[in-house]
């Protein structure tokens, strides 16, 4: 979601990005460039990066839709995230390592030696900590500090989470895509939030406002799925 509650969607199979209004009118976005996108974040410029997982780049796009490379070279990327300098960081499915760029476009490898598969989700907290969605032993979320030393955030079981996200709390939501739930965690890990959902979730969006939340859910299939949930539902 943009700062104005627009939502963006990428369409995996028509290698097209679609914007819908707070009303739910959409329309085409965006479909130069798009092969597979996988995965899609906000800078602080306002642009958004797109994670194309068959073309091994990262696009990024304007607010009006003019878009080009800003990366290549990878292999397989399906996640993306974006932290409040500009850096932005990509889960490569092929090579197990998330890649991190500067705002100017310098590449290095930010992690590597990572389980395989990546499950895509990332996300970066208000410090400039690093959460990605790994399959280990298990699927669990782990967190990176700035200067790539990691941790485990939270042991997920056989959720399989797909989507991270912070709500404007600095709570990270989780779509798992294994177990059919959406869980929200506290800055410390520990759970708040528990919720059974229909079908199987594979990405989330929160707008970035004050109480209640708004939490868009993205599924498999064509649904897209709100819902509002406030402190005292909690």
């Amino acid at each position: 979601m943009d700062s104005a509650g627009n939502l963006y969607v990428g369409n995996w199979f028509a290698s097209t990005i679609q914007k819908f209004t707070p009303s739910g009118v959409h329309s085409g976005f965006a479909t130069n460039n798009i092969s597979g996108p996988a995965s899609l974040a906000f800078d602080p410029a306002g642009n958004l990066c797109v994670a194309n997982y068959w073309g091994g780049t990262v696009v990024k796009l304007a607010p009006d839709g003019t878009g080009w490379i800003f990366a290549s070279g990878m292999s397989y990327p399906n996640g993306v995230a974006c932290d409040h300098a500009g850096n932005v960081y990509v889960a490569c499915a092929g090579s197990s390592t998330i890649q991190k760029f500067t705002p100017s476009g310098v590449g290095s490898v930010f992690v590597s030696g990572l389980s395989s598969p990546l499950l895509g989700g990332l996300a970066c907290d208000s410090a400039g900590n690093l959460y990605a969605e790994c399959q280990q032993n298990q699927p669990i979320i782990e967190k990176f500090t700035p200067n790539g030393v990691g941790s485990v955030f939270v042991s997920n079981g056989y959720a399989e989470p797909s989507g991270l996200v912070f709500d404007s709390s600095g709570n990270l939501w989780a779509a798992n895509y294994g177990d059919n739930t959406i869980e929200e965690f506290a800055p410390n890990g520990s759970l708040l939030l528990h919720i059974n959902t229909p079908y199987s979730p594979y990405g989330i969006a929160v707008q970035q406002v004050p109480e209640p939340v708004s939490v868009t859910l993205v599924f498999l299939g064509t649904a897209i799925f709100l819902m509002r949930y406030c402190t005292v539902f909690r």
